[in-house]
């Protein structure tokens, strides 16, 4: 039987640089004194703290699939998997949903590119209720021996406002995941792999969640 060593990981506000050349006048605009002090030699440091712990999983040889959430770019990810490939001595590839948060918060899957093949498939499921909930990201990955493995990364609606008041669009985002698992089921076969990984801001006893 092959293990695989998959963890997740909420990486808290990874931006990129203030005067970054990735970055929309209309994000940059928005984020305004949030990224007061956010240069180079922070967002590198914060890079390197991540790296120091995530070359601790899986007894010092790193992870196979590491999916994370609050990243802005494929910049500031190319940043990570390159400390990661030089702590781990591995080759990291790495897959991005560019969302429409109004923070640039994005999820993304980072792989062992030895390990998992290119991936076959990437597909967004963009929710609006009000406003729009952060994407539902598909990702479809080969395994060494040709299986596929379909991840689905979540961030989903905060506890801003308070549990109860925001509890309806974390249930909404539930509800429509359940319905996407029955759907990849009717048209991979009842054994396809689904993965569900991510910051769901709920506990396994909420509503949403069972």
């Amino acid at each position: 039987m092959t293990k695989h060593h998959i963890y997740w990981w909420n990486l808290e506000n990874l931006f990129d640089i203030e005067n970054s050349p990735r970055r929309s006048e209309f994000l940059n605009n928005h984020l305004g004194n949030e990224l007061k002090g956010w240069d180079a030699t922070i967002l590198n440091q914060k890079i390197a703290n991540l790296t120091a712990i995530i070359s601790k999983f899986n007894n010092g040889e790193g992870p196979d699939i590491l999916g994370v959430c609050e990243v802005e770019n494929e910049h500031v990810i190319e940043l990570l998997i390159s400390a990661m490939g030089t702590a781990l001595q591995k080759n990291y590839g790495f897959v991005i949903s560019e969302g429409d948060d109004k923070r640039g918060i994005d999820t993304a899957l980072i792989y062992d590119k030895t390990k998992y093949g290119p991936e076959q498939l990437t597909f967004s499921l963009r929710i609006i209720k009000r406003n729009t909930t952060r994407d539902l990201f598909q990702v479809h990955i080969n395994t060494a021996n040709g299986n596929k493995l379909i991840c689905i990364l979540n961030h989903w609606p905060s506890r801003s406002g308070g549990e109860l008041t925001s509890e309806p669009f974390r249930i909404m985002v539930a509800e429509n995941l359940s319905y996407w698992i029955e759907r990849i089921y009717e048209e991979q076969g009842s054994d396809a792999n689904i993965l569900l990984m991510g910051d769901f801001n709920d506990n396994p006893y909420n509503k949403s969640i069972t």
